[in-house]
This record gives structure tokens, C-alpha cells and sequence, in this order.
């Protein structure tokens, strides 16, 4: 059985995760906070990034980024991309900022074919941070070393983020300025498109 892993450690993953992908598709990442919120009594965070519109499969991956972030912490030492994606499919993430984003999303494509974008988006997601997942801890442990427990809240700015050659598919040498050329998440091999108009 793993260790209990504290709840601020979670959002600081899951915050990370979204960092990558933002960076992924040349999103200028501002700040990547966690805090406690007094309303919801649990940790949350937030990355400010400039105002991006994704495409409606994109913004998807950029939407499950955070929550497969989080689980691939909470199951390191035997990841399940089955699993994860179990997760993400049953909605127990439900009560979440990310997750009414997700539902905007969602509502743009059919709803037949629903279930299976939010299962390819897990998995390309879960992929990308499998390969990058040094990134991601680089990130979280930079993120966690602001982390003030008598405020219960933690902060990183954009020049405080790790410089690391993160991503083999691009050369970068910093999570927050990959290019796009080569990308990674060449959409679920074949570069289908569930929906062009951005959101």
C-alpha cells in the first residue's frame, strides 16, 4: 500500500499537468497556484495562462490533463491506461472547474461519439505525460517548495519554472516554450478532427 499522499501534493500535480499541455501547444503559462478554498473545504489551483481558444479535441486533452496528472501520482509504480481512463469516464472528478470545461466541450460534439473523444483524450493525455513525466514532477516539486502551510497555499511564476530539456519531440529546453512541429499529441495517430471551430 502507498503512503497517504497530502492533498496539496495532488492539486500540485494536477495544476503540473496542465502546465505541460498548455506549454505543449505554445501556451504562455503566467502562474501556477494552489490554495485551499474555505467554500469547497479541499485544495484547488490554477495555471494563468494568455486567453487561448483551442479546438474542441484539444482543449480536451488541456481539460484531462490535471486529473490524469493527479491519478498517474496517486498509481505511480503501476500505471494503468485502462484505469485511468475508467476514472476519467465515471465522472468522479464531477465537481470541478475542469470538468464543467470539459462538459462545454463535450456538448460541441455528438453525443454518440462523446464517451470515446473523452477516452481518446485520457489516453493521448496519459502518453504525453508518461513521457514527460520527469517534467511533471520537476514542476510540482518547484511548486511545492512555495508552498506555505500555515496559508495552505503555493505559488510559481513563470520565471521560477524548471529549465530541463523536457520534450524529446521538440528539443525544448523549458516546459513553457515547446514548439509545435512533431507534436506528440498528433491526434490519436490518425489527426482526426472532432470539431474545427475553437471554444
Amino acid at each position: 500500500m502507498q503512503p497517504r499522499i497530502d492533498e496539496h501534493e495532488l492539486s500540485a500535480y494536477h495544476e503540473a499537468g496542465h502546465t505541460l499541455l498548455y506549454a505543449h501547444f505554445g501556451v504562455r503559462v503566467y502562474l501556477i497556484e494552489i490554495f485551499f478554498d474555505d467554500e469547497r473545504q479541499r485544495f484547488d489551483g490554477r495555471n494563468v495562462v494568455q486567453t487561448t481558444q483551442f479546438e474542441v479535441s484539444d482543449g480536451l486533452l488541456v481539460d484531462v490533463s490535471g486529473f490524469v496528472a493527479s491519478i498517474m501520482r496517486q498509481t505511480e509504480g503501476s500505471w494503468n491506461v485502462e484505469v485511468i481512463t475508467q476514472r476519467i469516464r465515471s465522472r468522479e472528478f464531477a465537481a470541478s472547474d475542469d470538468s464543467d470545461d470539459m462538459d462545454r466541450r463535450l456538448a460541441h460534439i455528438d453525443p454518440a461519439q462523446r464517451a470515446r473523444e473523452l477516452t481518446g483524450a485520457a489516453r493521448v493525455t496519459f502518453q504525453f505525460l508518461e513521457q514527460h513525466w520527469n517534467a511533471v514532477r520537476a514542476i510540482t516539486e518547484a511548486l511545492l517548495t512555495t508552498f506555505n502551510p500555515r496559508l495552505r497555499e503555493g505559488r510559481l511564476e513563470y520565471h521560477q519554472l524548471p529549465m530541463m530539456p523536457c520534450c524529446n519531440c521538440h528539443g525544448c529546453q523549458t516546459p513553457t516554450a515547446p514548439a509545435r512541429e512533431g507534436s506528440l499529441l498528433e491526434r490519436h495517430e490518425d489527426r482526426r478532427r472532432v470539431a474545427t471551430q475553437p471554444f
